[in-house]
């Protein structure tokens, strides 16, 4: 494996390594939500939860949409399949 390609594997797991980012990925895969509705489900302050979502934007887990005055966070489509997989992990 080239060492391009094992820092970008690293970088994945790294962001999945985190269980409030986990959380939230397997919280936004039946639907999108706000950093409100996900930190209320999360019992996390807001601040932190939008921190987790800055960082999964950054690697294109998730995109967000202005609705109103609230920002609603979802999946992107080249993560569902992956979230339907780790759903079976559901504890």
């Amino acid at each position: 494996m080239s060492g391009l390609i094992s820092i970008k594997f690293i970088t994945v797991f790294k962001i999945f390594a985190h269980p409030i980012r986990l959380n939230i990925i397997r919280m936004l895969y039946p639907r999108p939500l706000s950093v409100n509705e996900l930190s209320r489900k999360l019992h996390k302050k807001q601040s932190n939860i939008s921190q987790h979502l800055q960082v999964l934007k950054n690697h294109n887990f998730v995109s967000n949409k202005r609705v109103g005055r609230m920002r609603m966070y979802k999946l992107d489509d080249s993560i569902q399949s992956l979230a339907e997989h780790l759903m079976k992990f559901k504890s």
